[in-house]
């Protein structure tokens, strides 16, 4: 009673002088199980994801999640180009994504951030983890997008703020006492560079 997937292959053929069709079938239930799988977590996961072509960085398959982020269709993005969400400017930040796909061919997982562009063309900061992955038997490359445009502005904030202030500021381990983070009037009231201070310890 179990219910299998079969793969068929029908030919024409002629079997003892008669005309007859050759039906070649084989299981694949188990790989329809794994790519039902793959689509689960492919469209369940909170970050973006986008399948590239290992030699060209065609998009070959984006989950919700990055529609979502970028303000297109998956059929605009599928077999395009990342020159849809890279801005234009004097940075070629098109040949640099095609180059982090080839590093993550040759060298392994990267993890980088980049300036992107919606469909609307509001600009966006995404962090990117690229790695190679196998699909239906290719190697494909596997772009895990995450949108931190909201973690930078308030991480600018926080610099201009700590920096901005009279005070000397010093934040430090709670640990081992040493230096995390200084500000620049606590540098310059101790006379070093703020590179400098960071890890020393109270002593």
């Amino acid at each position: 009673g179990t219910v299998r997937w079969m793969e068929a292959t029908l030919t024409a053929a002629t079997f003892g002088g008669r005309e007859v069709v050759m039906w070649a079938s084989q299981d694949v239930t188990e790989r329809r199980q794994l790519e039902r799988t793959y689509k689960q977590v492919f469209e369940g996961v909170s970050d973006g994801l986008v399948v590239h072509d290992p030699e060209t960085g065609e998009i070959r398959d984006v989950n919700d999640r990055y529609c979502a982020l970028t303000g297109y269709d998956r059929e605009e993005l599928v077999g395009g180009n990342l020159r849809l969400i890279v801005p234009e400017g004097p940075e070629d930040t098109y040949e640099d994504a095609l180059g982090r796909i080839e590093r993550a061919r040759e060298a392994g997982p990267q993890l980088f951030e980049f300036e992107g562009q919606r469909s609307d063309g509001e600009r966006f900061v995404g962090e990117v983890h690229l790695s190679v992955i196998e699909l239906r038997g290719e190697e494909q490359v596997l772009a895990s997008v995450r949108d931190v445009t909201e973690r930078k502005r308030r991480e600018r904030e926080y610099e201009q703020i700590f920096n901005g202030v009279n005070d000397a500021v010093a934040v430090r381990d709670p640990e081992t006492g040493q230096l995390v983070e200084v500000n620049e009037s606590y540098a310059d009231l101790l006379g070093y560079d703020r590179e400098e201070m960071i890890g020393m310890s109270i002593g």
